[in-house]
């Protein structure tokens, strides 16, 4: 062999070393972001929109809904400006303002859950997405989300399987925030399970 190819060997076995190194640190950052974060209906703001504007948006907003306290849809709008500047607390109160009004409101009351779960309340996080399953059967966030926090907050992982297959008798080709069909992620946590029992 030359020295000119071994040069070239070298060379293309230290780009796939790299390719192999960023593709797994890729897969655990896409990973840890499903694991961390609950899937919500609100819609995220303009991303250009300044906090002063966001802040007037907010203060609009609550005069209105302390002007109009039986109207739901200004609770509702109130708790997804709160949902998307990650004000856990007043969106939980906002939303539970709404349901208090709309008690089967499914969207809501998915997105109450998740504001539970990231405000370190599994247990409301679950009865929330319970509420919104019990008000619409066939609501799929509700039904991901909750095996989400059944596995990743109380540690069931049981239950956790068991909601995601009831999500896959209402839609069998349903996929994970990352693009992971949720037959696989079944398959993974019920073989890591029995390996542990096993073990």
């Amino acid at each position: 062999m030359t020295n000119k190819q071994r040069h070239v060997t070298s060379k293309t076995l230290i780009m796939a070393v790299v390719i192999a190194f960023v593709a797994g640190f890729m897969g655990g950052i896409v990973f840890t972001a499903w694991k961390t974060a609950s899937v919500g209906t609100s819609q995220k703001p303009d991303p250009h929109q300044n906090d002063k504007g966001m802040a007037q948006m907010i203060s609009a907003l609550e005069k209105e809904a302390a002007g109009n306290p039986e109207n739901a849809e200004v609770w509702i709008r109130l708790g997804h400006t709160y949902f998307d500047t990650d004000n856990y607390r007043k969106a939980i109160q906002a939303y539970e303002k709404a349901i208090v009004i709309r008690p089967d409101n499914a969207n809501v009351l998915t997105d109450l859950g998740v504001m539970y779960r990231r405000n370190q309340q599994p247990e409301k996080a679950i009865d929330a997405f319970d509420r919104a399953i019990s008000a619409d059967p066939a609501h799929e966030t509700a039904r991901f989300n909750k095996g989400v926090v059944l596995m990743h907050d109380l540690k069931d992982t049981d239950g956790a399987v068991r909601a995601w297959q009831s999500l896959m008798e209402i839609n069998p080709i349903f996929t994970a925030p990352d693009g992971q069909s949720l037959d696989a992620l079944i398959q993974h946590y019920t073989e890591h399970d029995e390996a542990a029992e096993n073990g």
